[in-house]
């Protein structure tokens, strides 16, 4: 991959300046700004974004997908939010492959929930079962992992959503032949509040048609809700929604954003406005980019596509892997999406919900 880069930029005739993978935000070109994680080992990917309070925290796993000794990486944005602390291991077993963390702020509580499959002969992601750990710190410190939910198969991609009272944590089966979506709900008062966060969740299944993985729920109000789903055929994303938060579901449809097989990313703005972030492309044959931000309006009816995020690397024309985004809004409404940079390293862009509607499309 380097010996192509350095071609792209002897054909262009300049010279490559090297990457600082130093947390720091800094201007990009097309006025938003991005700060490009320090990780601790090779092999990035699948972050997630939480706003604890008024602090952005950063989970990722690092160490390389599959790989015995893969953790997760857990980083903050510093106090003065010009650059994210150096990522740290947080949860690492020896002999399993732990991935795809979701941070959810359960005030004065951070929890982290990922999941963990092993390695070697008889291992891969049909043995992963989720574990959760808690910090009573704000990612200072963390509790040791303790299992979460059992199911052989289970994984996680999107965060916990508030509902009703309960809380709903959107789940994927990944198991061959069997792939699905469902949903681990916790009713009020299930477990208690706090800590016991990890008490009183069940599963239940999502009315589903084909392979339609990695749900990712919106909040449209206070009982409707819409879900997002990656496409395994890679034809387009699926959506279904909720009008009884969250208890029943309609049958997934498709929307006329393509999906490539990869992770996807939703939210709803302070605006009013759905936010999604994508691989612009269907067909699983081609890179994971660009990747591109979408908006809509009228809470999912339809989508405009307003800017390319990231297509080529940033020091030449190489196009390059750059997926698995996660968003959130701060408490001044910045906008932070976070994705994989070539399995090298996170990548967290930061702009303003102005800087979006002034896109001059994809």
């Amino acid at each position: 991959m380097l010996f192509i880069r350095l071609i792209f930029c002897l054909l262009e005739l300049f010279v490559c300046a090297p990457i600082a993978f130093d947390g720091e935000f800094k201007k990009w070109g097309d006025g938003s700004e991005g700060a490009y994680l320090a990780p601790p080992l090779n092999g990035n990917h699948a972050s997630f974004l939480e706003l604890h309070g008024s602090s952005v925290m950063l989970a990722w796993f690092s160490g390389g997908e599959g790989q015995p000794g893969c953790g997760i990486a857990f980083s903050t944005l510093g106090s003065g939010r010009s650059g994210f602390t150096p990522g740290k291991l947080v949860s690492v077993r020896p002999h399993y492959s732990n991935q795809n963390p979701v941070l959810f702020s359960n005030p004065p509580d951070l929890h982290l929930f990922h999941t963990s499959q092993a390695t070697g002969p008889g291992g891969g992601e049909n043995t992963s079962v989720i574990l959760h750990l808690i910090s009573e710190d704000d990612g200072a410190t963390w509790s040791p992992p303790t299992l979460f939910y059992s199911a052989p198969g289970a994984f996680l991609r999107a965060g916990v959503v508030k509902s009703g009272g309960g809380f709903l944590l959107p789940a994927y089966m990944s198991v061959e032949g069997t792939d699905y979506s469902f949903m681990l709900h916790r009713p009020p008062g299930g477990g208690g509040a706090g800590s016991n966060i990890s008490a009183g969740w069940s599963p239940f299944p999502l009315n589903m048609t084909g392979d339609l993985i990695q749900p990712t729920i919106a909040q449209l109000s206070s009982s409707t809700l819409a879900c997002y789903f990656r496409d395994e055929d890679a034809v387009a994303i699926y959506s279904s929604s909720s009008a009884d938060q969250g208890k029943t579901w309609t049958l997934p449809s498709r929307t006329p954003l393509p999906n490539n097989n990869a992770g996807i990313a939703v939210r709803m703005l302070t605006s009013g406005s759905l936010l999604l972030v994508y691989n612009n492309h269907a067909g699983g044959d081609l890179p994971r980019a660009p990747l591109v931000l979408s908006v809509s309006h009228d809470q999912g009816v339809t989508w405009r596509c307003a800017r390319v995020l990231q297509i080529h690397d940033s020091n030449s024309t190489w196009v390059g892997e750059y997926s698995y985004p996660s968003i959130i809004q701060d408490d001044e409404d910045n906008i932070l999406v976070s994705y994989t940079y070539d399995r090298e390293t996170i990548v967290v862009r930061r702009f303003t919900e102005t800087w979006l509607d002034l896109g001059e499309g994809c």
